[in-house]
């Protein structure tokens, strides 16, 4: 069974395919908008694409042996060579969790780099799906947790919405002025990007991050809240 994957990123969206090649006959098994282009390089696209492909070869097929063909060079060495910034580190891991599925269920599974618009039909038709798909208009269809969100993109819209849109008063006595102290581009279009999926949990614990305000002794014994800000264990 082989599989062929490949990703664009557009003018707004990052979208992959899928396409599924048995004997003479080719099938999309996955397309999808995976994300925002201003947030999703093209390498981590390449990524998702065949984690992706690996995923649903593990939900949907039973096979002895896949082969997983991709026009990235690069990304095929991230995967060989496990190097890789720390935003795409998670790709890399459902890439490995759903191998390592496929091997459990004794399927082979197999890596294989082809020549972009060499002819190879299956190829040129994955690009084709990830090409149509990244045009469209709208909002990703990947669902959130899914959806492809690298931090230096993030962080490089907070930097442009903090140029753009400098604070403009005085923050002393604010309600929420810690939190605009560490993101002056509040209320930024970055903003819903990155604290929009987050749980409440997850927001505490960002804000603690980036505050340094929590219940560690190292900030309690700044307040002079307990006497030493060595924990009891010490």
């Amino acid at each position: 069974m082989c599989f062929y994957t490949d990703a664009w990123v557009g003018e707004k969206l990052a979208a992959v395919a899928v396409v599924q090649s048995v004997r003479i006959q080719t099938y999309v098994a996955r397309q999808e908008m995976i994300g925002w282009a201003k947030t999703c390089s093209v390498l981590a696209a390449e990524l998702a694409a065949i984690a992706m492909a690996l995923e649903y070869a593990d939900r949907h097929l039973q096979q002895t042996q896949i082969v997983l063909s991709s026009d990235s060079q690069q990304a095929l060495q991230v995967i060989q060579s496990g190097e890789v910034s720390r935003s795409k580190k998670m790709l890399l891991y459902r890439i490995s969790e759903a191998t390592a599925r496929l091997v459990r269920k004794n399927t082979s599974v197999s890596f294989r780099w082809v020549s972009a618009h060499e002819g190879i039909v299956s190829n040129e038709e994955a690009d084709e799906e990830a090409r149509a798909a990244s045009s469209q208009k709208g909002r990703p269809s990947a669902r959130a947790l899914d959806r492809v969100r690298e931090v230096e993109g993030v962080l490089r819209l907070r930097n442009r919405d903090r140029s753009a849109n400098p604070t403009p008063f005085d923050l002393s006595g604010l309600a929420g002025q810690y939190t605009w102290k560490t993101d002056h581009a509040l209320p930024g279009t970055h903003t819903l990007r990155l604290y929009g999926l987050l749980t409440s949990d997850q927001s505490a614990i960002l804000i603690q991050a980036e505050t340094g305000h929590c219940r560690l002794t190292q900030y309690l014994s700044r307040g002079g809240l307990v006497e030493s800000a060595l924990c009891e264990c010490r």
